[in-house]
């Protein structure tokens, strides 16, 4: 599973990498201008403006209107940096402002295409057109005080009208991002409705990576409140809400939503959500894994999150953006250790280890792109963004617990079905220990009270007394024998009756001694086991004395159910012989052991030759007879 995400993540780098317009040659700004006047836009809607751009250092156009008197025809980069060029012996550094023009030929015919610029965060500037101010961010100064974010008239898209623009471009970071002056992002030049889908696939995009991370995360926290032992769901559902605010800064989207925040904000925002992740991935991971993770790295990254977050209110703003610059160098320091730590967790096979080495990876690898791209200005990477690495992180971890939640309720839905089970076998049992113990105290009680009842009269006649008491004796005998019987075998009430019926049957036919034909029903399902197990003794019983002295040769069995009555009929052609007479019932013991269970069983039974066949027909009517309908 892992390894597929792993492949599919390169595979998304592969595409996003590709240039469908590898091929094309797009005009390249020389010399302070670009010539686009024979550009079919029709057919390729966008140019960025990329090149040698004029550059005016320590100059505003908006302060000297005139630019020619400061022209010292210094050419610069664009997309780049004013970082440590060198201008008439000097180098320069981060800070400062400066002016940069462009003249731009366009076809005469097109009047609907414009200037756009792109949504990273920029320096604070100011756009003007032919002498016309058109765009603004703020108001560049040349100092800190004079710099400021009081006036905003941000446009996306600058419609032009004219076939020759000049293209001027003021800026100063004396606010915002300090590290890096200039213009390190891209401005393109395209057609109105290519503008439109450049700017609604950007708001789609962003409200796609929020809403999904931050749906997540608050559906973990709806799966805390419901598991509150595990502080996973909540670490993360923290982790999930942060990291959705966290898409917003670096985007179009915070300045749709909050059009009069400043460049200043923005960032601290940013640093502030940035530094909140690094102690909540921490204390998610020790969740997960609280004997490979230092829980004191938890407790310093925690501390050091409060200390700025009580610097806000202390520190000036600026001083606070400037530290906190660097704080990259620890998000990846918290990055590589994570990595470490998970790759020995995948190394020794622990569980979810493999989502978590590949989750881990994908993010740093895209830790690593955004770090190498605003700490070292890595320009060529610029398109790969933080916010994307967390969603594809999100995303694996939500997959994971998901997983991990299905198996839970697989392995609870489960046990609640053994822990049923179990219940009702012990509540079986437990009935059938008291309809034992019943048993034992109904039958074999009584015979045993009858019999030293019994012991205690006179003698007059000893005869009588003795087979009174093997009677009770043999009665005894039988309650005992189907006691142990029912405590010795768990067997349904089918396999009491009507299978025992069928293997005998079928015994029978294979000694080719008889000729059976049978028509046995399924009744045991509105009997007891006590029931069933009695029918049983009967048939057996029977068939043991037909078998042994009738020599028949042709026997028919029938059990059925017919008005609430119980039919057990047994027909053969052997010797007839009577059932009831008080001579047969005085000499078998079997016969007693009959008529005592059929008596049980609240049973006659009648016995009668007919056609040179004996019937012998047994009804009974079982008390507390079970009804299905």
């Amino acid at each position: 599973m892992g390894s597929s995400i792993f492949k599919l993540f390169f595979l998304f780098l592969l595409l996003a990498g590709c240039n469908n317009s590898a091929n094309i040659q797009y005009p390249i700004a020389e010399s302070g201008s670009i010539d686009l006047s024979k550009w079919n836009f029709d057919q390729y809607p966008e140019v960025n403006l990329n090149g040698e751009w004029k550059f005016y250092w320590n100059n505003l156009y908006s302060e000297e209107k005139d630019l020619g008197k400061n022209d010292q025809n210094i050419f610069v980069q664009v997309p780049g940096v004013w970082n440590n060029k060198k201008i008439n012996n000097q180098t320069l550094g981060s800070q400062g402002f400066a002016t940069y023009q462009l003249k731009i030929l366009l076809p005469s015919a097109n009047r609907d295409i414009g200037i756009f610029l792109t949504d990273e965060l920029q320096p604070i500037y100011t756009i003007w057109i032919n002498g016309k101010k058109k765009a603004w961010n703020g108001i560049p100064g040349k100092t800190l005080r004079n710099t400021n974010f009081d006036n905003h008239n941000i446009n996306e898209f600058i419609a032009v009208n004219d076939s020759e623009i000049d293209l001027i471009i003021e800026i100063a970071n004396f606010r915002g991002n300090m590290r890096w002056g200039g213009l390190r992002n891209p401005i393109f030049i395209l057609t109105s409705e290519q503008a439109r889908s450049k700017i609604v696939q950007s708001y789609l995009f962003h409200f796609f990576i929020f809403s999904f991370i931050f749906t997540i995360g608050i559906y973990n926290l709806i799966i805390a409140f419901q598991y509150r032992a595990k502080k996973k769901f909540l670490y993360f559902g923290i982790f999930s809400l942060i990291a959705s605010i966290y898409t917003l800064p670096v985007s179009r989207a915070w300045s749709a939503l909050f059009p009069s925040i400043g460049q200043d904000s923005l960032l601290l925002i940013h640093y502030l959500l940035e530094i909140s992740l690094s102690p909540l991935i921490l204390s998610y991971y020790y969740s997960l894994f609280p004997k490979d993770i230092n829980k004191f790295l938890v407790y310093i990254f925690t501390l050091f999150w409060l200390m700025f977050l009580v610097s806000i209110f202390v520190v000036p703003i600026q001083q606070i953006i400037f530290l906190f610059q660097y704080s990259f160098i620890i998000s990846f320091t918290i990055g590589l250790y994570i990595l470490i730590k998970s790759i020995k967790l995948f190394l020794t096979e622990r569980l979810n280890s493999d989502f978590v080495f590949y989750s881990n990876a994908i993010l740093f690898i895209f830790l690593l792109i955004s770090g190498l791209n605003e700490f070292f200005n890595f320009f060529y990477i610029n398109s790969f963004n933080f916010g994307i690495g967390l969603f594809i992180f999100i995303l694996i971890h939500t997959l994971m617990n998901s997983i991990n939640i299905a198996k839970n309720l697989k392995i609870s839905d489960d046990y609640k079905s053994l822990e049923y089970r179990y219940k009702q076998l012990y509540n079986n049992q437990s009935e059938e220990r008291s309809r034992i113990a019943r048993d034992i105290h109904d039958s074999i009680g009584s015979e045993l009270t009858a019999i030293i009842s019994q012991s205690t009269v006179s003698l007059d006649n000893p005869i009588e007394y003795n087979k009174m008491i093997r009677a009770q004796l043999n009665h005894l005998l039988i309650n005992i024998r189907d006691i142990v019987y029912l405590l010795g075998k768990q067997k349904t009430n089918y396999e009491i009756l009507e299978s025992e019926i069928l293997k005998y049957i079928e015994r029978l036919e294979l000694s080719n001694k008889f000729k059976i034909t049978h028509h046995i029903n399924i009744i045991s399902k509105y009997l007891s086991k006590d029931q069933a197990l009695n029918i049983q003794r009967i048939f057996l019983e029977i068939m043991t004395n037909i078998i042994r002295h009738s020599k028949a040769e042709h026997i028919r069995i029938e059990l059925k159910r017919k008005n609430k009555l119980i039919y057990l009929m047994i027909i053969h052609d052997g010797i007839y012989f009577s059932w009831d007479s008080e001579e047969t019932l005085s000499d078998s013991m079997g016969l007693a052991g009959i008529y005592f269970r059929i008596n049980k069983l609240s049973g006659k039974l009648k016995v009668f030759r007919r056609s040179n066949h004996n019937f012998l027909i047994i009804s009974m009517k079982p008390g507390n007879l079970i009804s299905l309908y």
